[in-house]
């Protein structure tokens, strides 16, 4: 009786192990539970940075100089919520006018990178900013992978949110045209290209990361290899107890 309660013990076990394997690779991040820390806002806009363009201003020319401070947890949560109401804005955008694009994830499959805080450090104004008809805007985040395609969501001072236009990662840049500065949300959209698009920067992009800058889980029901032979090591153990058990 004993040799058979342990050869069922160690069948339990082993199973258990195989199993939990399978089920303990947590699911990725979605714009829904994209929760970043504090310390992950603040090194991000530690290493992001802006540079504008040149506006004209009482018929002067005048350079926008600009600076980058992080938001807040609670303002990136804000962040989250406009980038899922700009969801299908932001699909749609990015298949009128990429033309390599033929189709764009699902909006649940968006990615929400942290946002950052963009001013001017030189007086100008919003307002300024507009009535000079824009300025070009090189942001360079430091999540942004090259060769992947993004969409900068702005949301203003006022609460107002505008949907970019979308744009190619290069050198961890991409480059927009604002009528104002505040808040940048970029979003990651993942797409499918066709055959003649040119897709060749993805070869660089780094491994995917988690918020604190570790390594990602693979999604739910992916298996690593290492889980899978330690799997069947389990299982051959148990056989191997049980029929001892009975012997």
């Amino acid at each position: 009786m004993k040799k058979r309660f342990a050869g069922i013990a160690a069948l339990g076990m082993a199973l258990t192990l195989a199993f939990g394997m399978t089920v303990s690779a947590a699911p990725s991040a979605s714009a829904e539970d994209s929760n970043y820390e504090d310390v992950v806002l603040q090194d991000v806009a530690d290493k992001s940075n802006a540079t504008g363009g040149t506006i004209q201003v009482d018929g002067k020319d005048v350079t926008v100089e600009l600076e980058v401070k992080p938001v807040s947890k609670q303002e990136q949560g804000v962040a989250v919520k406009a980038v899922q109401e700009q969801a299908e804005v932001i699909r749609e955008k990015v298949l009128k006018m990429i033309p390599e694009v033929e189709e764009v994830a699902a909006a649940t499959e968006l990615k929400t990178l942290p946002a950052i805080d963009v001013k001017p450090t030189n007086g100008l104004t919003n307002d300024q900013i507009k009535a000079a008809g824009g300025v070009e805007v090189r942001i360079q985040h430091a999540q942004l992978e090259n060769g992947k395609y993004y969409v900068l969501v702005h949301i203003m001072e006022n609460g107002a949110v505008e949907t970019l236009d979308p744009v190619k990662a290069s050198n961890g840049t991409v480059t927009v045209k604002v009528m104002g500065f505040s808040t940048f949300v970029p979003v990651e959209v993942p797409v499918t290209v066709s055959d003649d698009g040119d897709d060749d920067d993805n070869d660089d992009s780094s491994p995917a990361t988690t918020e604190s800058g570790a390594p990602a889980s693979p999604k739910t029901g992916e298996v690593l290899p290492l889980a899978g032979f330690m799997a069947v090591i389990c299982l051959a153990g148990a056989v191997v107890c049980v029929k001892k058990a009975h012997n």
